[in-house]
């Protein structure tokens, strides 16, 4: 399995992380590790706040 490596759990929801893991960005204040899913959630919000004429189209 993974030999040598510890498994690491999702900042947000606390899901194991596979084998990529995504870190915050500073502007959100969240230690640690994220995984894909809550990584896309929280990069749309982000993006979405900056432009917010993007939100509009939706």
């Amino acid at each position: 399995m993974l030999k040598g490596r510890e498994r690491i759990n999702c900042s947000i929801c606390n899901d194991r992380i596979g084998d990529f893991k995504y870190e915050a960005m500073p502007q959100w204040n969240i230690s640690g590790f994220l995984c894909s899913k809550c990584y896309s959630k929280k990069i749309s919000e982000h993006y979405i706040k900056q432009n917010p004429e993007e939100k509009k189209l939706k």
